[in-house]
């Protein structure tokens, strides 16, 4: 980092019900940009330097940090561990924005799971300074209500609630824009 120069970031959090298309919609944004970017010069200097722009992961079923982390290391370690390399390799690959989709399986996490994890993503945002955007369904609701400090970093640049369409003006024009590219 630059000296001086302190990271900031906030998350962002999405949820709704089952089917609505959340995390369709962010992968099709995602997809507008490469997930990753091979850097071989900066000012003319050699850099060697691949950067990860993105980096979309689904949340174990059963809560486990545990479980996250394996996914990308050797079993042998702590946890306590695994979090400072997953830290470690965010800063390596200057990781521009975490999603962790499926949110809602913190709340089959046992022994404290769901509030390490939770401890785990809002350290990340604070330490290394990278947003990180969490997507589930309303099952999600409670877990993030419960832990005040991840609802307010949660909606640090905002939440949005994903529900059905109700039946009134708004739909009337929202099908009727639609109506005209059916074949």
């Amino acid at each position: 980092f630059i000296q001086g120069f302190r990271p900031n970031a906030s998350g962002f959090t999405i949820i709704g019900m089952s089917g609505v298309g959340k995390s369709t919609a962010v992968e099709k944004i995602l997809s507008l940009y490469p997930q990753c970017i091979s850097h071989d010069s900066y000012h003319g200097q050699p850099l060697v330097l691949t950067q990860i722009v993105w980096l979309k992961l689904d949340c174990p079923h059963d809560g486990s940090l545990k479980q996250l982390c394996y996914r990308y290391t050797k079993s042998r370690y702590t946890v306590d561990v695994l979090m400072v390399l997953m830290t470690q390799l965010v800063n390596l690959y200057q990781i521009g924005i975490l999603v962790i989709d499926e949110i809602q399986h913190l709340s089959l996490a046992k022994g404290g799971g769901s509030e390490k994890m939770l401890n785990f993503f809002v350290t990340l945002v604070n330490t290394i300074g990278i947003p990180v955007v969490m997507i589930g369904t309303t099952k999600a609701m409670s877990i993030l209500q419960s832990e005040f400090r991840q609802a307010r970093r949660g909606s640090g640049q905002g939440d949005l609630l994903w529900d059905r369409m109700h039946n009134d003006l708004s739909w009337e024009i929202f099908v009727a824009s639609m109506w005209k590219h059916q074949w």
